[in-house]
């Protein structure tokens, strides 16, 4: 722990020395510019994993300032664009560094024993992404600092947003129906395509924001990658669910561990857009690494190249709805048709994709007050046998919801699942297996069984779903069942006592009418 300590404390103070030498006049700096490029071409001898956890964003943020804007964003974009091409494709000339020489130019310029030092290095793509998630994800002064450059700078900006572009097309190839009947996929080049997916839709929210509309608008970009995956991954999705997989070994495997390592908190504080601290975060534990997949197989299947091109998607527009603070009518008409993957009998999808449709239904109960997306998650579970992960996930997600202090926005979530647990137990009763269950928890199903003993476990949520059955003025069976448990299992307190006393004097009060029709029954 010490030595992490030092280790840190230095690197704040090489990031601090780079931002005061950003102030200065590169020319009173002589050799730093040539250094910081010689930084970065020794990455690309660097072992695997400490390439991938290097931070590298103040080195860039520095020739960000020294005006080398347009050659960090071309020398970004032509590793991605290159990692992601198909083979035989021509690569776009603007992503060659000094395109005006020849092959025999450069060829001869190898030979040369002076290097020109101005020249950025090619770069290996896990350094390329990894500096551009932390300059669009960061809060430093550093990331801040490029970020901003980069965005005021129209050709860096379109230069890497072409760049990014790429990965979908790569994403489209892999699941094609031709291919993925019999395909066999890296899950590294899978780990690449939902992180430059997800730096792309970060790069056009932090764009859309540098226009200072309040509220942020949803971008024709941003609205074109939703569309995309309407129309193009969920397809491809369902399509992938319903095909045989029996003889798969790596059917049941845990897909989320090649997501990025962005996937956002519930209980998280969003920074201005402008300025733009997209969080590091994980919603329910820090996410592993590509090591799950060292035991099993050297690939995966199709189906994780969906599912990751789906999730970074999901976690931009979380984000996107967390700073935005208003939601966005074609937005969420569209999370809510995703939300029916989750009625899939693939458990797969739906634990890799339920905490971040729960993330973006609370942020949407707690900024809105509405629980439309939240009555929509929990509908398309009504019918799923959930496995252990997706059971901890709907229980730190009730935890989030029950934890809101605001009673109002609380009453509309707790309404809701009465709502929507009337519903269920009609269905069962209509479908005639009122008889196999014993009791109303046995008939709304596991998920909805965990949603509900969420509620009743709390004080402040107890007292409010009393509250709302008590208050109802038509009685139902489900109103007396979600009664009775209250009574039985949540904690007491004085004002639940009060409210089920008044329930208890209905009771009395109904009671002699009640005798009288049994007494005319039994006659």
């Amino acid at each position: 722990e010490d030595h992490d300590a030092k280790l840190l404390d230095c690197f704040r103070a090489c990031v601090a020395i780079l931002n005061c030498a950003g102030k200065v006049d590169e020319s009173k700096i002589e050799g730093l510019r040539s250094r910081i490029i010689d930084e970065l071409s020794e990455t690309n001898d660097m072992p695997a994993a400490r390439r991938m956890n290097a931070n590298l964003s103040p080195s860039v943020a520095l020739l960000c300032a020294w005006g080398m804007t347009e050659d960090v964003a071309t020398c970004l974009a032509s590793s991605i664009t290159e990692h992601f091409a198909e083979d035989g494709d021509d690569l776009d000339a603007s992503f060659t560094r000094k395109s005006g020489a020849s092959r025999k130019r450069k060829q001869s310029l190898k030979r040369k024993v002076e290097v020109d030092k101005t020249r950025l290095p090619k770069l290996d793509i896990d350094v390329c992404l990894g500096i551009l998630g932390h300059i669009l994800k960061g809060s430093t002064s550093a990331s801040v600092s490029a970020r901003e450059i980069i965005l005021k700078s129209d050709t860096a900006c379109d230069t890497i947003v072409t760049a990014l572009q790429s990965a979908k097309d790569a994403a489209e190839r892999m699941i094609k129906p031709r291919i993925a009947n019999n395909a066999e996929m890296s899950p590294t080049m899978i780990k690449h395509i939902g992180i430059s997916i997800e730096c792309y839709g970060r790069l056009i929210i932090h764009k859309e924001a540098m226009k200072c509309d309040i509220p942020m608008k949803l971008s024709l970009e941003a609205k074109s990658l939703m569309t995309w995956v309407t129309d193009t991954i969920l397809p491809a999705l369902n399509r992938l669910v319903r095909q045989e997989a029996d003889d798969n070994p790596l059917r049941d495997l845990d897909l989320s561990s090649i997501l990025s390592a962005a996937s956002p908190s519930l209980n998280r504080n969003s920074s201005s857009p402008t300025v733009g601290n997209l969080g590091d975060t994980s919603f329910i534990s820090a996410r592993g690494s590509l090591n799950i997949f060292e035991d099993k197989s050297k690939f995966v299947s199709t189906r994780a190249a969906a599912i990751t091109s789906m999730s970074s998607i999901l976690c931009t527009f979380a984000e996107w709805l967390s700073v935005r603070f208003v939601g966005d009518s074609f937005a969420m008409d569209q999370i809510s048709t995703w939300c029916k993957l989750l009625k899939c009998s693939d458990s797969v999808v739906r634990k890799t994709l339920l905490q971040l449709f729960f993330h973006i239904a609370i942020t949407s109960l707690k900024n809105e007050g509405d629980p439309a997306l939240l009555q929509e998650v929990l509908s398309s579970m009504k019918n799923v046998d959930p496995c252990l992960t997706e059971i901890e996930t709907i229980s730190y997600a009730m935890a989030s919801v029950i934890s809101l202090r605001d009673a109002r926005i609380l009453k509309a979530a707790i309404t809701t699942i009465v709502d929507l647990t009337r519903i269920i137990v009609l269905d069962v009763e209509e479908e005639g297996e009122s008889g196999i269950a014993s009791s109303l928890l046995d008939k709304v199903g596991s998920c909805m069984r965990k949603v509900i003993e969420c509620v009743l476990s709390e004080k402040q949520s107890s007292l409010i779903l009393a509250k709302c059955l008590v208050h109802e003025t038509k009685p139902s069976s489900v109103r007396e069942c979600l009664l009775r448990e209250v009574e039985l299992r949540s904690p007491k307190t004085d004002a639940l006592d009060k409210v089920l006393l008044k329930w208890e004097a209905e009771n009395i009060t109904a009671d002699p009418a009640n005798d009288d029709n049994k007494s005319e029954i039994s006659i």
